[in-house]
């Protein structure tokens, strides 16, 4: 037989048996076996899904190889990692927690704060500050967490209460809402004792821009406003105090304003004047 044809020959024998086999070449891959402080995280290879560790996960044998471990909570935990061809290596991920800290510790309109969320993981941290975003309405910043339970700086929008407006001591300062001079003052100068004769006057009370007048709260009660100069935070307040009206009189209005007043006197039913019966 010629050479030719003995090498045609080979080349259909090995062709065919591959076509036979059907049986593809595997995939050189490694493995690494996870495990986290805290455990019962989840672990990802290249963003695919394997298990909450302590857990095994399969990957290619190459480098750069994205392996993400992430717990609610914490910081996630992501590193290029190279897999060993038919070799087991080892990774233990200590998560980082992220805290955050409110620097006037909550919703405190008057004291200027900020939020600061620091991650451990980068040694990084991020400051947000409590801003004013119009004259009477202040952005106060407090913690949070997202849908994740990661913590987040929440924006309250407040209006600045008392009459306070909304300022900052300088530029790049936090916002707050200022009472700095503020006093309050009552028409009316009432003071909550049993002589108190404000409620028979119609008053109005005032902190800075914010005005409150009584009002009747019932046919026979008035709720007084009366000043309180320093609250418990140190600062003017409009106070409101019930009082009943005294027997015989009812709570009455003058421009919206509410007093405790004698009841105007009913006007007498007119009485027909009959004719004279004629005799």
């Amino acid at each position: 037989m010629k050479p030719l044809a003995i090498i045609s020959l080979l080349l259909i024998v090995l062709v065919a048996g591959c076509q036979v086999t059907g049986k593809a070449f595997p995939m050189p891959t490694g493995k690494v076996y996870v495990t986290s402080s805290p455990s019962d995280a989840s672990v990802y290879v290249q963003y695919i899904y394997c298990g909450n560790t302590p857990v095994t996960c399969t990957g290619p044998a190459a480098s750069g190889i994205t392996l993400t471990v992430s717990k609610k909570g914490y910081v996630d935990y992501a590193t290029k990692f190279g897999f060993s061809f038919n070799k087991t290596k080892t990774l233990n991920v200590m998560l980082a927690v992220t805290s955050c800290v409110d620097s006037d510790g909550g919703r405190k309109p008057y004291i200027p704060g900020k939020v600061t969320i620091y991650h451990a993981g980068t040694q990084t941290s991020v400051d947000t500050l409590d801003k004013c975003m119009t004259q009477t309405q202040l952005f106060e910043q407090t913690c949070g967490v997202d849908s994740n339970g990661n913590p987040i700086s929440v924006a309250n929008p407040i209006s600045c209460p008392r009459g306070s407006l909304c300022g900052t001591a300088g530029a790049g300062q936090p916002g707050a809402c200022i009472t700095d001079g503020m006093v309050c003052t009552d028409s009316d100068n009432t003071v909550i004792t049993p002589g108190d004769t404000s409620k028979f006057t119609a008053g109005t009370a005032c902190v800075g821009h914010n005005c409150e007048s009584d009002n009747c709260n019932s046919a026979t009660s008035v709720f007084e406003r009366y000043c309180i100069q320093r609250n418990s935070e140190g600062f003017p307040e409009i106070g409101i105090y019930p009082y009943g009206c005294p027997a015989g009189y009812v709570c009455m209005t003058d421009n919206g304003r509410g007093y405790c007043s004698t009841p105007l006197s009913a006007p007498k039913p007119m009485l027909a004047i009959m004719p004279a019966a004629s005799q």
